[in-house]
């Protein structure tokens, strides 16, 4: 996370705080389940027999990561505690033990 200053408790967020949130949000639409394309063939009949979460580009590891730093900033942003300023700035995915991608915040975001 990054942040141009603290907050008066000279934090940027509360962390435990933060993890709990970006967990719960894991927990409830990837875990135990699917991620899809939305172009993929397989959503519509998928999303009968299961969990199914719909990304808007295709799930490849790079995409994952991209997509991460979306829902993190999204739950930084809707914390009443934090810095002025904070964002994710990074996040690093690993699909297998030795591949994985790592997404760090600049020009494109």
């Amino acid at each position: 996370m990054s942040a141009p200053d603290v907050d008066e408790r000279g934090m940027i967020v509360e962390y435990g705080a933060f993890k709990r949130r970006l967990r719960e949000w894991i927990d409830e639409h990837w875990d135990h389940g699917l991620i899809l394309g939305k172009d993929d063939a397989l959503v519509s009949s998928l999303s009968l027999c299961g969990k199914v979460y719909v990304m808007p580009d295709w799930p490849t590891v790079e995409n994952v990561a991209m997509h991460l730093v979306g829902v993190a900033n999204w739950i930084v942003t809707n914390m009443a505690e934090k810095a002025k300023g904070l964002y994710v700035s990074r996040v690093q995915v690993q699909e297998t033990a030795v591949n994985g991608a790592e997404w760090t915040y600049g020009e494109e975001w």
